[in-house]
């Protein structure tokens, strides 16, 4: 295998994890989480479904612009691992 087709299988493998740990907890965290829902609305909380935006922003970008579209999809999974940690240590 040369590199260009190792780094295509390391840039799908990157995406598919990446849209793994994005998608579910992006809706976990709209939904309300595990709190009760009394509002009525499937999506009390809608800013997080921004963060799965900005990682089909960064899927797009990547088919363009090798290394800007995976700076872009890391954004999300960045800020759950922030948001984490905070409430780990609260």
């Amino acid at each position: 295998m040369n590199n260009t087709t190792l780094l295509r299988v390391f840039r799908s493998v990157y995406f598919v994890i990446t849209g793994i740990i994005v998608i579910p907890l992006a809706t976990f965290f709209a939904s309300g989480g595990i709190g009760e829902n009394y509002s009525g609305t499937e999506f009390p909380a809608p800013a997080y479904l921004w963060l799965i935006a900005i990682w089909i922003i960064g899927l797009i970008l990547h088919f363009k612009k090798l290394w800007l579209g995976v700076i872009i999809a890391i954004i999300p999974v960045i800020y759950f691992g922030v948001l984490f940690i905070n409430a780990g240590f609260s």
